[in-house]
């Protein structure tokens, strides 16, 4: 999407399993968004992907709500590694 407002219309429309939202969008910033949508009580995992990786930046992304916070560049397994589904390991 290239802004909230296609975002919140979507929202409205189907359900997401994670959110990988960047910082630094037009108009509504990242940080925004996030905090909004945790003030709705969604439970949806939001990874956020920035530019901004400033330990003082993650530190504010983590506190507003998201659950990850991933400065560019990274791999893109460091992106999703977690969220596969894979990650639990059994012990075996």
């Amino acid at each position: 999407m290239a802004n909230a407002e296609q975002m919140d219309r979507l929202l409205t429309r189907e359900s997401f399993h994670l959110m990988v939202l960047d910082l630094m969008l037009p108009g509504e910033d990242g940080l925004s968004i996030c905090r909004r949508l945790r003030s709705q009580s969604n439970p949806m995992p939001i990874i956020m992907v920035t530019a901004k990786g400033e330990e003082v930046d993650r530190i504010v992304g983590l506190e507003i709500g998201a659950d990850d916070y991933i400065p560019k560049p990274f791999n893109p397994r460091e992106l999703l590694g977690p969220y596969s589904g894979g990650a639990a390991s059994s012990g075996e």
